[in-house]
């Protein structure tokens, strides 16, 4: 009886770590482990909000949020959503590859990504992968990764950018699990 209430005693102080982002006028929200911090840089640029839906067939217009997430004094990954709305007609579930390499050059030039997963999940369809910057090619390890949520006629394109995490993190992948869409 006493382990249990161990557990559950850690359980709890974890959660409290968790916070809800969840902008005013935004059609998403997303658990976040720590404070949501400002993003010292980004991916998606909030300046180009007027031409950010062109990456994305039928796009509409887009909202853009950057935070980042720090684990003691260093800055453990970056994240930079992009929300597009787009027409009613969409022709496919997931993103094309075409999509995926748009949303990748913006990323940057020297960025390599791997093939796009796409699975149903109970809020929409995700597609993801993952990118390296092609100087770090020997690394096994990506330098980030893209999650795409898309429901209805929204779409949420994630990027987190690690600095001191790695794609194996539990925390980024129950992060990116929790998003929703509104």
């Amino acid at each position: 009886m006493l382990l249990g209430g161990v557990v559950n005693a850690q359980q709890n102080e974890e959660n409290k770590r968790w916070q809800t982002y969840s902008p005013d006028a935004a059609s998403f929200s997303i658990r976040v482990p720590g404070v949501p911090l400002p993003a010292q840089g980004h991916i998606f640029d909030p300046s180009d909000n007027e031409i950010a839906h062109r990456l994305i067939e039928h796009g509409l217009h887009s909202k853009t949020y950057n935070f980042e997430v720090n684990k003691g004094d260093k800055r453990s990954f970056l994240v930079s959503i992009l929300e597009v709305q787009t027409a009613k007609r969409c022709d496919h579930k997931f993103i094309t590859d075409s999509e995926a390499e748009s949303i990748t050059t913006v990323i940057g030039d020297d960025i390599v990504r791997s093939a796009v997963v796409g699975q149903v999940k109970e809020n929409g369809e995700v597609s993801q992968w993952t990118y390296k910057r092609k100087r770090a090619l020997g690394n096994d390890e990506a330098d980030g990764m893209v999650y795409v949520r898309r429901w209805n006629n929204c779409m949420v394109i994630v990027v987190v950018d690690y600095d001191h995490a790695t794609a194996g993190d539990s925390e980024i992948t129950v992060m990116l699990d929790s998003l929703r869409l509104r």
